[in-house]
Order: structure tokens, then C-alpha cells, then sequence
């Protein structure tokens, strides 16, 4: 029986699946509405989803396809990053990143918190000398990079703090709840009563189905024998 946690990733799994793919049409629609190349960020967001999704239909509950969803999310945000090349706005759609770190939360795994954050981290790093305008407005600025770092490493400690702990009290709660479910069942078979025969006495190896007969109160008890007796006295009399 899969435990809560494990109902929880599902969930999540299954949100974060959807996220990536509504972000297939809407990265499209953004970079045809700026006048953006699409043909390419549109293949890249197809195998981002599509791999994913893969993963999740092996297993969706599996560290590895957490781990592959985490790098997913973290890709298809910075496909959306780059389709807003030469806009003012580029520069405020890199709050989606801390938005993404939150979302995936939901996973209760430190690990994935580690992944997507290193994961925007290399990003943030290569694109900033590779291609600048991909990530920043104006070109490359090394201590822009270095200022979302310091964000995203308080964000990422606290997340992966928060993460561990969630996990660690989902285990204690499943682990109570099999001892008390273990309990209960030892309490269940140590009331159980044996069945009686037709002499009142217990059967042992016999599950109890129908409490035994109780005996009849002493006072009816006492009047069947002075009937007995009065029957007796009356046939001697008469053989008399």
C-alpha cells in the first residue's frame, strides 16, 4: 500500500506534468507575439516536456523522475527567460525561477530542491558568458549573477531544510500508524473466546462464532427437581 508521501509525490508529479506542457503552447504564443524565433525554443520545450513525461510514466513516484521533472521545470522556465530577449520585462521573469523552487516543494525531497538549484545556477553562469541576451537585458554582468546566487542559495537552504523535515515526520507518521494498526490486530486475537461443546467445554483451535450457552438460574433449576420428586412420591403412593 503506497504510503502518504508517496500519494503526495504522485499528486505533485502528476501537476508538474501538466505545468510543462501547458508551457509548450504559451512559450510558443510569447515568441510569436514579440516576433521571436519559435521553431527551435519549441523543440527544446517538446523534448523538456516529453522526457519528463517519459520518466513519469515508468515511475511516477521514483527519485530519478523527481530529479528529471526538477530539471524540466528549471529548462522550460529559462525557454521562457529567452523568448523575452530584448524586452524590459526579461529581467522580472527571472522571479519564475524562485516561483519554480517553491512549486517544487511539493515533493517533500531535499535532493530535487538541490538539482533545480543547480541546475539555474549552471544556466545563470553559462549563459552569462556564452549568450547574455538569453538571460539578461544589456548583456553580461557577472555580479548580477553572482546578487541571484546569494537568492537562491537562502532560498534553496531553507527549502531543503523544510523538505527533509516534511519527510522525515510523513516516515514517523506511517511508522505510527502500522504500530497501532499491529496493535490492534494482537488485541483483536488475544480477546477472542473459544468455542464450547455441547458439555460447556472450551475447543481449543476453534474460532469463537457464538458465545456459550449460560446455564439456568438455580431457582428453575431447584423447582424441576421438586417436581421430580413430587412425580416420584405420587407413583409409590399409587403402587402402594
Amino acid at each position: 500500500m503506497p504510503s502518504d508521501l508517496d500519494n503526495l509525490r504522485r499528486i505533485a508529479a502528476n501537476g508538474m506534468i501538466a505545468l510543462l506542457w501547458f508551457h509548450v503552447p504559451f512559450n510558443l504564443l510569447i515568441a510569436v507575439m514579440l516576433g521571436n524565433d519559435w521553431l527551435l525554443p519549441g523543440i527544446f520545450a517538446v523534448v523538456l516536456a516529453g522526457a519528463a513525461t517519459l520518466a513519469w510514466f515508468g515511475s511516477p513516484t521514483a527519485p530519478a523522475t523527481r530529479m528529471t521533472i526538477a530539471v524540466a521545470v528549471i529548462g522550460i522556465i529559462s525557454l521562457l527567460v529567452y523568448q523575452m530577449h530584448g524586452q524590459p520585462w526579461q529581467i522580472d521573469t527571472h522571479m519564475y525561477y524562485f516561483a519554480g523552487l517553491a512549486l517544487l516543494t511539493a515533493f517533500c525531497d531535499w535532493q530535487v530542491m538541490l538539482i533545480a538549484a543547480g541546475a539555474t545556477a549552471v544556466q545563470h553562469l553559462v549563459l552569462n558568458f556564452a549568450y547574455p541576451a538569453a538571460i539578461y537585458p544589456g548583456g553580461a554582468d557577472l555580479g548580477r549573477v553572482v546578487l541571484h546566487a546569494v537568492i537562491v542559495v537562502l532560498e534553496t537552504t531553507v527549502l531543503v531544510w523544510l523538505t527533509h523535515r516534511l519527510a522525515r515526520l510523513f516516515a514517523v507518521n506511517d511508522a505510527a500508524i502500522a504500530e497501532a494498526n499491529e496493535a490492534r490486530e494482537k488485541g483483536h486475537g488475544s480477546t477472542r473466546r473459544p468455542t464450547r461443546n455441547v458439555n460447556n467445554r472450551p475447543v481449543l483451535g476453534q474460532p469463537c462464532w457464538r458465545p456459550a450457552a449460560r446455564s439456568r438460574p438455580i431457582w428453575m433449576r431447584r423447582a424441576r427437581w421438586w417436581r421430580v420428586g413430587r412425580t416420584r412420591s405420587a407413583g409409590r403412593s399409587v403402587s402402594c
